[in-house]
C-alpha cells in the first residue's frame, strides 16, 4: 500500500500597494534588450525592434473581476433606491429620471472603460474602488431631492462636487498607468491625454458647483454635456493609440454583465409588489387575474432576457462595431430600467383596479339589493335614507378593517357622508334629493378608494395639501362647508393617483417598443453574415412592432376609475315623477377600458414571444424553414457559413501527426506522451486566416543548423532563437503550414 503524498496548498500571493498591469514577461525582456544594447552595441539590434519603443503588452481579464461585479451591483443597488425616492407621476419627473440615470450612467461608464483595460488586484485599486462606490453613494443621497425645475442650491453644489471627485479618481488612476509604462515612449501622450481629459472635466464641474448658489440654474446641462464629450473622446482615442485600446478586453461581457444584473433587478421589483399585496390583503388577494398578471410580467423579464442574450454576439467584432454596441447601450439601459420599473408598477395597479371593482360591486349591489327590498316592502320614504346610512356604515367598518384609512380627515369624511345621506329631505324643494344621494355615494367611494392605494403605499397626499394651501383655492371654498373641502382634497388625491398610473402606462409602453428597438439595432451592429432577404424582412418586423407597442401608450388621453353608479342606486327610490330621468354615467374610454383590464401585460408578452419564436424558427431563412419539405427550396437560402476561421479539410483516415501545427486537426489528450508530443494546438478564432506556404518535411537538427548565424531576436520565442535539447531534437517528421492573417478583425500589430 503507498504512502499518501504529502500536498501543500500554494502561499496566497501577497496583496501589493501598487500592481502594474504590463506583462512579468515583456518587462524581462526589456532588461535582457538593455544589458544586450550595452554589450554588442545599439546598431546590432536597432532592426530587429526595440521593445520600450513599441507599446507594451497588458495583461488582460478574459472576465470582469471580484472587484467589477460588486461595482456593477453597487449601481443597481442605487438605481433601485433611486426608483423608489423618485417617483415618476408627471412629465417633469420623467425628465428629472432620464437626467438622473444619465449622469451614474455614464459616471459607472468611465470607470468601466478604465476597469475593463487596466484594472488590476493592489491596494491602490481597492481603495480607488472605495471611492467609486463612495460616489454611487452620493448619488443615491441626493436623488430624493434631486428637481431640475425646483433646485436646492446645496442638493446641486454636492452632486456636481461628487461627480468631480469621481473623474479626479479616475485621473489619478490614468496617471498610476503612466507610471507603470514609463519606459514606453508612445504611451507617454495618450496617457496624459486621459489624465488630463478627467481633470479638466472635474474643473468645470467644479466651477458649475457654484452656480447654484442664489437661484436655478440651467447650468446644469454641463453635466450633460461634459460627461458626453468625456466617453466620446476616451472611445474616439481608443481607436488611434493601441496602449488605449479595447481589443482583447472583456467590454461587451462587462456591459452585457450590468444588463444581466438590470434583468435580475427588474425581477426584484416585480417580487416587491407582489409582496406588498400580500402584506395588505393576504391569501384574499390572490385571484385567478392577479395570478395571470403576475406571471405575465414575470414572464415579459424573461423572454427579453433571451432575446437579448440570443443577439449578444459570441465572436470577436472590430473596433467601431464594439464602441458602437456600447453607446448603444445606453438608450438600452434606460429604458429597460424603467420598462421593468413600469412592469412591476403595473402588477401593482390592476390589484387596486381589481379590488376597487371588488369594493364597488360588492358594497353597491348589496345597497341596490337593500334599497330595492325597501321599496319592495313599502318601507316608508322618509325612513330609507337612515337605513341606508346604517347598512353603508357598516359596510365602511367593514372595509376600514382590511385597508384602513390612513389620514383621519379621510376617515371623518367616509362617516360625515353616511350621516348626511341619513340627513337627506326626500321632500326638499331647494335640493333635489337625487343628486344629493349621487354626491354622497361618490364621495365615499372615492374616499374608499384613496383608501385603498395607501394601503399599497400609493400616496400623494403631500401634494394634495400643497395645491390647496394656495390663495387661489381658499378663496373657491371660502363659502364652503369643511365636508366640500375635505371631500376636494379626497377628489384631487385620487386624480393625481390615476394621472400617476396614466403616465406609469405610457412610460412602460414606449420604453418597452424602444428598448425592443435598440437591441435589434446592438444585433444589427454585432452581425457579421450576409444580410439574406429573410434575416432583413425579420429586422423590418421588429422595428414595425417597436412602433407598435410604443403607441399602444397614446390609445387614450383620460381614465375613469369604475365606481358605483349613484345613479344606478337611486333609480330605486321613489322620490318622484322624474327619477328615472337621472343622467347615465359616462361610459369608459379605450384607454381606461384597456388599462383597468388584467390584459395589459399579457399583450406586452404575447408580442415579445411573438417574436421569439420568429426569431428562432425563422433565422435567416423563410418561416416555413423549420419543416423538413421545404428546407433548401429557396434558393436565396444558402447552407450556414462559418465565418470564424477557414475550414481545413482532414481525411478521416489520416493519422495523428504530433508535429502538425494547424485548426482542423483533432488532437487526443495522451497523458503519457512527451514534452515534445504535447504540442498546444490554435484554438479558433474571429480571425480568418489563409494558407501562405508549405514547407517539405525538416528535422529540428536541421532547421537548427541552418540557424545558427541568424541574428539574436529579443522579441521571438521562436525555435530557431533558442536551441532545443538533445532529447527533443529528434521528432517525427511533419510538414509545417504557415498562415497569414487575411482579415480586418485581428489584433493591431506593433
Amino acid at each position: 500500500m503507498s504512502e499518501p503524498v504529502a500536498t501543500q496548498e500554494p502561499a496566497p500571493e501577497k496583496l501589493k500597494l501598487l500592481r502594474s498591469p504590463v506583462s512579468d514577461d515583456l518587462i524581462q525582456r526589456d532588461e535582457l534588450a538593455t544589458g544586450l544594447q550595452q554589450a554588442i552595441g545599439a546598431e546590432a539590434i536597432r532592426h530587429l525592434g526595440y521593445a520600450k519603443e513599441n507599446n507594451p503588452t497588458l495583461l488582460r481579464n478574459s472576465q470582469a473581476t471580484n472587484l467589477e461585479t460588486f461595482y456593477d451591483l453597487f449601481l443597481a443597488a442605487c438605481i433601485s433606491l433611486f426608483n423608489k425616492n423618485q417617483q415618476v407621476n408627471a412629465l417633469d419627473s420623467v425628465s428629472t429620471y432620464i437626467g438622473f440615470f444619465s449622469l451614474i450612467w455614464s459616471t459607472w461608464l468611465l470607470t468601466s472603460l478604465y476597469d475593463v483595460r487596466f484594472v488590476t488586484d493592489s491596494v491602490f485599486e481597492r481603495c480607488a474602488r472605495a471611492v467609486h462606490m463612495g460616489v454611487l453613494v452620493g448619488f443615491v443621497t441626493v436623488s430624493p431631492n434631486f428637481e431640475t425645475k425646483e433646485q436646492d442650491a446645496v442638493i446641486f453644489q454636492t452632486f456636481s462636487i461628487i461627480i468631480m471627485v469621481s473623474r479626479l479618481c479616475i485621473a489619478l488612476q490614468y496617471g498610476v498607468i503612466m507610471w507603470h509604462t514609463r519606459k514606453y515612449k508612445v504611451t507617454f501622450l495618450p496617457l496624459t491625454i486621459m489624465v488630463a481629459i478627467n481633470i479638466v472635466a472635474a474643473a468645470i464641474y467644479l466651477g458649475v458647483s457654484f452656480r447654484f448658489a442664489y437661484k436655478n440654474s440651467d447650468v446644469f446641462m454641463f453635466w450633460y454635456g461634459v460627461a458626453a464629450v468625456e466617453i466620446l473622446i476616451t472611445m474616439g482615442l481608443s481607436i488611434y493609440y493601441n496602449v488605449l485600446s479595447f481589443r482583447g478586453t472583456h467590454l461587451l461581457s462587462r456591459i452585457s454583465l450590468l444588463t444581466l444584473i438590470i434583468f435580475g433587478e427588474g425581477v426584484a421589483q416585480a417580487c416587491g409588489k407582489i409582496t406588498d399585496i400580500v402584506d395588505v390583503g393576504s391569501h384574499r388577494e390572490w385571484t385567478g387575474a392577479t395570478v395571470g398578471v403576475v406571471a405575465a410580467g414575470i414572464g415579459i423579464s424573461y423572454v427579453i432576457f433571451m432575446l437579448y442574450f440570443d443577439w449578444m454576439p459570441t465572436w470577436e467584432i472590430n473596433e467601431w462595431r464594439q464602441l458602437a454596441w456600447s453607446l448603444l447601450h445606453y438608450p438600452v439601459h434606460l429604458s429597460m430600467t424603467m420598462f421593468v420599473e413600469g412592469i412591476a408598477q403595473l402588477i401593482l395597479y390592476w390589484k387596486c383596479v381589481e379590488n376597487i371593482n371588488h369594493v364597488g360591486a360588492g358594497i353597491g349591489g348589496r345597497a341596490t339589493a337593500f334599497l330595492q327590498n325597501l321599496v319592495d316592502t313599502e318601507e316608508s320614504i322618509p325612513d330609507r335614507f337612515p337605513k341606508l346610512a346604517n347598512y353603508l356604515y357598516d359596510e365602511i367598518h367593514n372595509f376600514s378593517r382590511l385597508y384602513e384609512p390612513t389620514y383621519t380627515d379621510t376617515q371623518w369624511a367616509l362617516n360625515e357622508s353616511t350621516v348626511l345621506i341619513a340627513q337627506i329631505d326626500p321632500e326638499s324643494t331647494t335640493e333635489n334629493p337625487l343628486e344629493q344621494l349621487s354626491k354622497y355615494l361618490n364621495a365615499i367611494f372615492v374616499c374608499l378608494e384613496n383608501s385603498l392605494y395607501q394601503s399599497y403605499e400609493v400616496d400623494f397626499i403631500e401634494d394634495t395639501v400643497e395645491a390647496f394651501n394656495t390663495t387661489e383655492i381658499h378663496e373657491q371654498f371660502e363659502n364652503s362647508t369643511y365636508f366640500d373641502w375635505a371631500i376636494a382634497q379626497e377628489y384631487d388625491h385620487a386624480s393625481r393617483v390615476r394621472e400617476r398610473f396614466k403616465i406609469v402606462f405610457q412610460y412602460t409602453f414606449i420604453c418597452g417598443g424602444i428598448f425592443f428597438a435598440f437591441a435589434t439595432l446592438l444585433y444589427m451592429v454585432a452581425r457579421r453574415k450576409k444580410w439574406t432577404p429573410w434575416a432583413a424582412a425579420g429586422v423590418f418586423m421588429n422595428f414595425v412592432l417597436s412602433i407598435g407597442i410604443a403607441l399602444l401608450a397614446f390609445i387614450g388621453n383620460t381614465t375613469t376609475t369604475k365606481i358605483v353608479e349613484a345613479e344606478v342606486i337611486a333609480e330605486y327610490i321613489q322620490l318622484s315623477e322624474d327619477a328615472e330621468n337621472g343622467i347615465a354615467p359616462p361610459k369608459p374610454t379605450a384607454y381606461a377600458t384597456f388599462v383597468e383590464s388584467p390584459g395589459v401585460l399579457p399583450t406586452l408578452l404575447g408580442v415579445y414571444l411573438l417574436v421569439l419564436f420568429v426569431k428562432h424558427m425563422m433565422g435567416d431563412g423563410p418561416t416555413f424553414s423549420f419543416f423538413k419539405s421545404w428546407k433548401g427550396r429557396d434558393g436565396s437560402v444558402t447552407p450556414p457559413q462559418q465565418d470564424h476561421v477557414q475550414h481545413i479539410s482532414v481525411h478521416a483516415d489520416t493519422k495523428y501527426d504530433p508535429g502538425a501545427h494547424y485548426v482542423g486537426q483533432h488532437v487526443p489528450y495522451d497523458p503519457y506522451a512527451q514534452q515534445h508530443q504535447q504540442i498546444p494546438q490554435r484554438q479558433p478564432s474571429a480571425r480568418p486566416y489563409s494558407i501562405l506556404r508549405t514547407t517539405e518535411p525538416v528535422h529540428y537538427q536541421q532547421q537548427y543548423e541552418q540557424q545558427q548565424d541568424q541574428a539574436y531576436d529579443p522579441q521571438g520565442y521562436s525555435q530557431q532563437a533558442y536551441p532545443q535539447p538533445a532529447a527533443y531534437q529528434q521528432p517525427p517528421e511533419q510538414h509545417t503550414t504557415v498562415y497569414e492573417y487575411s482579415g480586418n478583425d485581428g489584433p493591431r500589430q506593433p
